[in-house]
């Protein structure tokens, strides 16, 4: 009798395994195909600002990579220091995103539709500033970016997770355009026009970028 109920128990737990939706797949981020922004100083960090709650209605928690993972990464592929002084510091001032309803159709219009219901709606301001001990010189660049995306009724995890990629995707290309010119215009004796000859170059083992400090 055990055995019997044994088996019917592993049995049970087998069906409900292969039944299972398959989990949406990861959202991986590379931004080193749009180049290196070179500084003088002698190093880059990352500092997270950030207070954003995690309960309703924002949910940019419940995604991986998260906003600020975003930024590390930008910063990571974007930026490297070549320079003996000096630092220059990415700030992240705000990273949320959050759900809002959609108004939609009630009655028989909205029976043979699946209307789009909701809406995530991201917002990012990140400032990078540098100062250098010669000449005591320094400075500052802000952008923020907004993007959104709609979401239909009853969304299943891989639709959240497929918005939240569109969504995550055009929020950092906005930043990007708009934080490299703020940049170029308001950072110039940062930047250098092209790498040193004993440019810092990280190891495989060192890695390029500390974690955020919170």
């Amino acid at each position: 009798m055990k055995k019997l109920l044994l088996a019917l128990l592993l049995g049970a737990a087998l069906t409900a395994c292969a039944s299972e939706p398959s989990r949406p797949g990861s959202i991986q981020l590379d931004y080193s195909a749009l180049g290196k922004i070179y500084l003088t100083t002698q190093d880059v960090k990352v500092v997270d600002r950030t207070n954003t709650l995690k309960r309703p209605p924002n949910v940019g928690h419940m995604f991986h990579p998260t906003l600020i993972e975003a930024v590390e990464r930008w910063t990571g592929d974007r930026l490297q220091a070549t320079g003996n002084a000096g630092h220059a510091i990415v700030t992240i001032k705000e990273a949320s995103v959050v759900e809002k309803p959609l108004p939609i159709k009630t009655g028989m219009d909205g029976w043979f539709t699946r209307q789009q219901a909701g809406k995530y709606l991201a917002h990012i301001e990140v400032e990078v500033s540098a100062q250098t001990p010669v000449n005591n010189t320094n400075g500052f660049a802000s952008a923020h970016a907004t993007h959104a995306v709609t979401l239909a009724e009853e969304p299943t995890e891989a639709e959240k997770v497929d918005a939240y990629r569109v969504l995550l995707d055009g929020l950092m290309v906005e930043l990007n355009r708009n934080l490299e010119s703020a940049m170029r215009q308001h950072l110039a004796p940062f930047i250098a026009s092209y790498p040193p000859s004993d440019a810092y170059a990280p190891s495989a083992q060192e890695p390029l970028l500390p974690p955020a400090i919170r």
